[in-house]
C-alpha cells in the first residue's frame, strides 16, 4: 500500500476546511435567496395581486427582502404586467468579504487589501506552485489525471 505524502494530505485537509468555511458563510445567503424567489413567485401569481398597484407589491418584496436581511434596493425591483400575467424581477447583489479572495480582479479591493500585496497573497511562493505542478505532472501516467489529494 502506498502512503500518501504529507504535503497532499495537508493540502487535502485545507481545501476541507476551505470548503467548510464557504459553506457556513455562503449557505445562509443561498436559503435566504431561496425564501424570497419563493415569496416572489408566490405574491407574482396571487389573484389578488394583479389588482394591487406596482407600489405596494414593491414594498412588500422590500419588506420581506429586508426580513431576510437581503441588500435589495427599489430599483433592484421591478414589475412587469402583460394582459393577465405579472411578473416580479428582483435582481441584487450582496458581496461577502472573504478572508483572500480575487479581490483587485472585479471590483474595488477591501481597504486591507489597498496598496500593496496582500498577506493572504504574499505568502504564496513562486517556487512553491511550481513545485507542486511538477509534483502532479510527474505523478500522471498517460490516459490519467493525476489525483489532486
Amino acid at each position: 500500500m502506498n502512503r500518501l505524502p504529507r504535503w497532499r494530505l495537508l493540502t487535502a485537509l485545507c481545501i476541507l476546511g476551505a470548503l467548510a468555511f464557504l459553506g457556513i458563510r455562503l449557505t445562509p445567503l443561498y436559503i435566504h435567496n431561496l425564501q424570497l424567489q419563493n415569496y416572489v413567485n408566490d405574491l407574482s401569481v396571487h389573484p389578488d395581486s394583479m389588482a394591487r398597484p406596482d407600489e405596494s407589491l414593491k414594498a412588500q418584496v422590500l419588506q420581506k427582502a429586508q426580513a431576510l436581511q437581503l441588500p435589495v434596493t427599489p430599483d433592484n425591483v421591478r414589475i412587469l404586467r402583460t394582459g393577465d400575467r405579472m411578473r416580479i424581477d428582483v435582481r441584487y447583489i450582496v458581496r461577502v468579504d472573504l478572508p483572500c479572495s480575487p479581490c483587485g480582479q472585479v471590483r474595488l479591493p477591501p481597504v486591507r487589501c489597498r496598496g500593496h500585496v496582500p498577506e493572504c497573497l504574499d505568502r504564496i511562493e513562486v517556487k512553491t506552485v511550481v513545485d507542486a505542478a511538477i509534483d502532479l505532472l510527474h505523478d500522471a501516467r498517460p490516459g490519467r489525471v493525476p489525483a489532486l489529494a
